[in-house]
């Protein structure tokens, strides 16, 4: 209970663009906390440690106020600055992929009693198993497809098709999932960075982040 006014207190700053550095390594703090109770279990929230760990090492795009930089932190700003999407993909695709082998692979009970549940066995004649092995593999894929930077803008539109559905048809709350609709948005609305699949082989126009 203590820490949720920190946490709200963090996510306001981080909002308004107020000390995001520092709002983003409470933040960090906070979510490393249950690594050691949780274990592995929390790597499916790693869109948070994602999130968390890009602001702190890069601040906001538009903050209002942030910490004095002298000219030698600002010569590490615009070094590092290429590598804030090649993290947040990394981070982010990591996180959907070990969720998807921990919901629907290591503990396939629950996903097909879930499919069971809703029916959706029934309503697609397809068998729960499968059905179960089915979404593995689509969210395996989408989380590889952001890792690699392949086709980076329609796996961002077709991820927030999927969990935008998979949230009316299953009535989940919206707020645990802002993170990741987020992410996604950010990552359709960025493109190509200089270290996706594409960008290397494809010759995809990237774009420098802007501070």
């Amino acid at each position: 209970l203590a820490i949720r006014p920190v946490l709200l207190i963090c996510g306001t700053a981080l909002i308004f663009g107020f000390y995001p550095r520092l709002a983003s390594v409470i933040s960090l703090s906070i979510f490393i906390l249950p690594l050691f109770s949780r274990g592995v279990y929390m790597l499916n929230y790693g869109a948070y440690y994602g999130e968390a760990l890009v602001i702190f090492l890069l601040g906001g795009s538009y903050a209002l106020y942030e910490f004095h930089k002298t000219r030698r932190w600002k010569i590490i700003d615009a070094h590092i600055a290429k590598y804030k999407f090649f993290i947040l993909r990394l981070i982010f695709g990591g996180s959907m992929v070990f969720a998807a082998l921990y919901a629907k692979f290591f503990h396939a009970n629950l996903a097909i009693a879930t499919v069971e549940k809703y029916g959706l066995d029934k309503i697609f004649h397809i068998e729960p198993q499968l059905f179960v092995f089915g979404a593995l593999c689509v969210e395996v894929m989408i989380g590889l497809f952001f890792i690699i930077g392949f086709e980076l803008r329609f796996t961002s539109l077709f991820f927030l098709a999927f969990l935008i559905a998979s949230l009316f048809f299953f009535k989940e709350a919206v707020w645990p999932h802002l993170i990741l609709i987020g992410t996604a948005i950010s990552v359709f609305a960025h493109g190509y960075d200089r270290f996706t699949i594409e960008s290397r082989f494809v010759k995809r126009k990237h774009e420098e982040p802007v501070f």
